[in-house]
């Protein structure tokens, strides 16, 4: 087991070695050619031929990855290249590509174990971590960051910007959660309880499924936001389980919680559509429309644009609404 202090220690160690701050110069191959014979022949000889000899070109940025490697397995560096970290404990693996790109694998205070953890970062300046027990943290795009911490969680984020975190909290006792982010400045949060799973598609969305259990958050559109039950550290955390906020479209909301076995999705652009209490269901399709949901076993739909906003709850408890 090996605690956070430790792990900075051991990479501050390492850049130090490394000489972390020094420039990388980076020299692609250049074509060159033999040209051919410039006197020219008779009609009776044989043409004189030009023979060109290429080299293959690397991009800059695949060329500065592979200056910038290091890999550790089982608590060994095996490459070490440039500027990347890689730090890992017995039974645990990390992978770092590109310049100040840093992984780590292995256990966290208060976890058992520490073994099956994956953290692979893959861009400039970016960030895996994978603490705990069968973890799988993985960062693709520059200054990208996965988080998994705790149980079988998975973290990734995939873009420039992105964060992907699926971790335990304070309990250390998640587990099963899954956590993913795609597209620039993309955001992830799947964690403290269990079987949770947080997607988010697009340039600037986000999406949260964050305390209890079972919830379940996606966004997929630009700057769109799913929350699962976001819960707070005053409110008791078995409180939200079950609770699905779906989001198709650009700069639309769905937020399912505070309670339990909520439902809320937006199908459109800049719409809102909420559910809280217990087992409500609030739907929206269409553009730039809004729609609360409260009490509980209510549900309602609207359909077309620029609905709302739109209030259902108590003293309605088991209503149905569908507008128009």
């Amino acid at each position: 087991m090996m605690g956070y202090a430790r792990y900075i220690g051991r990479v501050g160690g390492l850049a130090v070695a490394l000489g972390i701050g020094a420039g990388v110069a980076v020299m692609p191959w250049a074509a060159s050619a033999t040209p051919s014979d410039s006197h020219s022949s008779s009609s009776s000889a044989p043409a004189a031929s030009s023979h060109v000899t290429q080299k293959k070109i690397s991009s800059p940025r695949r060329t500065l990855l592979k200056l910038n490697i290091s890999i550790s397995i089982n608590g060994v560096v095996k490459v070490q290249k440039g500027t990347a970290i890689a730090v890992s404990d017995a039974g645990s693996s990390a992978i770092a590509f590109g310049a100040y790109s840093v992984a780590q694998a292995g256990g966290a205070p208060g976890v058992d174990g520490g073994a099956g953890n994956k953290a692979t970062a893959k861009g400039n300046f970016s960030s895996a971590s994978a603490f705990g027990s069968n973890n799988t943290a993985t960062a693709n795009g520059v200054n990208s960051n996965a988080t998994a911490t705790g149980s079988k969680n998975t973290a990734t984020a995939n873009g420039v910007n992105s964060i992907a975190d699926a971790s335990q909290g304070s309990d250390n006792t998640a587990s099963n959660n899954t956590a993913t982010a795609t597209g620039v400045n993309s955001h992830a949060v799947a964690g403290n309880g269990s079987n949770n799973t947080a997607t988010a598609t697009g340039d600037g969305s986000a999406a949260f499924a964050i305390y209890g259990d079972n919830n379940k958050a996606t966004a997929k559109g630009v700057n769109s936001t799913a929350v699962a039950n976001v819960n707070s550290y005053s409110v008791d955390p078995s409180v939200g389980s079950n609770n699905t906020a779906t989001v198709n479209g650009d700069g639309s909301t769905a937020t399912a919680g505070v309670g339990n076995n909520n439902a809320a999705t937006v199908n459109g652009d800049g719409s809102t559509a909420t559910a809280t209490g217990d087992s409500n269901t609030a739907t929206v399709n269409g553009n730039g429309s809004d729609l609360l949901v409260l009490g509980s076993d209510n549900t309602a739909t609207t359909n077309g644009n620029g609905i709302g906003p739109i209030l259902v709850g108590p003293p309605c408890n088991g209503c149905t609404v569908v507008v128009p």
